[in-house]
């Protein structure tokens, strides 16, 4: 079956409204102001308008040579009026002579992902010991489930002069990539199209982020996919681990559905979320995108183990709508999956798939069923997304045409036309 993949920016981060020290202190505390970024899903997809409720920060001096300044703080918004402060006060370091600077790593969901051998936020090693002038790292793994999936932020900025309002600007990023589905049925007078679940499979669930070498300044602000991708060396890298797992999720479903219902050409959304257009709009939905560790993975090509190789899967049912009067689900022939006791039967497909995921980017891939000329994806025998077999999903119905010669009949008639 052939899928189409669209490619848009993902990260979206604004700035707040200017926040204000009222405190007096011995000398100018380090305040923050922070630019996120825009998605929603529960309460862990972050954007401008649905900011992070807290964030850790860490920092290095440098008056020559690098040192640390502190680590991991916790600041969270807080006070009438609403200020990002930390539990603990921190004050601007002498950054006189422009050869002194005060570099802040931020980020939010560090290390919270699931299992317990997760470091998180990590500073360099050279030769065994700690190097404060190495970009730092954070160690992480994604939740399995995807309603319980982290939205990995990170944001680095270097000061070489303090603000006279003493505030670090913070624009954080996703680290993550964001994959969502979209479907189109190419036949709708003659396939019926029903899919409840999604998913991606032989791909690292966990992986260790390099923070970049340059401040996370360029604030990405729309949705609509066409803000431009920032520049090499202000995002950061990844080195995936703990390959060949797979991702599912459910699609969005409306009244009472079990499946979404494929009935045109123009792009069904499964899974992808809406955004907050300001501070105060409440409609936004989480939808059910997959938040994935940046990575590239080869298409899955058809041996025996798919371990480690691209697939896309895909649970639905697909059925022939032959157009006779009274067909329902019950009487309906059914091409994959079916309809038994009244209640529908959905069956997992696998489609090879090279993924190529960068962090921040968001993935569209459209999933394109009844397409004139062209196989299905491939069965997938067990109640679960597994290797697939090697036999098509949809075998089109082709024709190939003779048409008999005239046979001579066994003798000649004669006829007068005369007496």
């Amino acid at each position: 079956m052939p899928q189409a993949l669209g490619l848009s920016a993902a990260l979206c981060v604004v700035a707040c409204t200017d926040d204000q020290v009222l405190d007096l202190n011995p000398g100018q505390e380090i305040a923050y102001s922070v630019v996120d970024q825009v998605q929603t899903k529960a309460a862990n997809l972050y954007c401008n308008y649905l900011l992070p409720k807290s964030f850790k920060v860490s920092a290095v001096y440098n008056d020559g040579t690098d040192k640390l300044y502190f680590t991991e703080d916790i600041i969270s918004k807080e006070g009438n009026p609403s200020v990002w402060q930390g539990s603990n006060a921190r004050y601007w370091p002498d950054l006189e002579g422009g050869s002194k600077s005060l570099t802040f790593y931020a980020h939010v969901h560090g290390g919270e992902g699931d299992g317990s051998n997760v470091g998180g936020f990590a500073w360099g090693i050279d030769n065994g010991a700690t190097n404060y002038s190495a970009q730092p790292t954070i160690t992480f793994m994604q939740k399995s489930s995807q309603a319980e999936q982290l939205d990995l932020l990170y944001a680095r900025k270097k000061a070489t002069s303090k603000p006279n309002d003493g505030k670090v600007r913070l624009n954080f990023r996703h680290a993550l990539s964001q994959i969502v589905f979209k479907a189109k049925n190419e036949s709708p007078t003659t396939l019926q199209v029903e899919i409840a679940e999604v998913g991606v499979g032989g791909i690292k669930g966990s992986g260790t982020f390099t923070y970049p070498n340059q401040d996370t300044e360029t604030n990405i602000e729309n949705h609509n996919g066409l803000g431009t991708y920032p520049s090499e060396g202000t995002v950061g890298t990844w080195i995936g681990s703990g390959g060949d797992q797979t991702f599912t999720t459910g699609v969005l479903l409306e009244n009472g559905q079990t499946a979404v219902e494929v009935t045109g050409g123009d792009g069904k959304n499964l899974t992808d979320p809406t955004h907050p257009t300001n501070n105060t709009d409440n409609t936004a939905s989480g939808g059910n995108a997959l938040l994935m560790i940046p990575q590239t993975v080869e298409a899955y090509d058809g041996q025996t183990n798919s371990n480690n190789t691209g697939i896309i899967y895909v649970k639905c049912r697909i059925g022939n709508i032959s157009g006779a009067t009274g067909e329902t689900d019950e009487n309906r022939i059914w091409l994959y999956g079916g309809h038994t006791a009244s209640n529908p039967k959905y069956k997992w497909l696998a489609i090879p798939a090279k993924l190529d995921w960068q962090p921040g980017k968001k993935y569209i891939y459209t999933l394109i069923f009844g397409k004139v000329g062209e196989n299905g994806g491939l069965e997938v025998e067990s109640d679960t997304p597994g290797t697939p077999s090697t036999e098509p999903v949809l075998m089109p119905i082709s024709y190939e045409l003779t048409v008999d010669d005239f046979v001579h009949a066994s003798s000649d008639i004669s006829a007068n036309v005369s007496n």
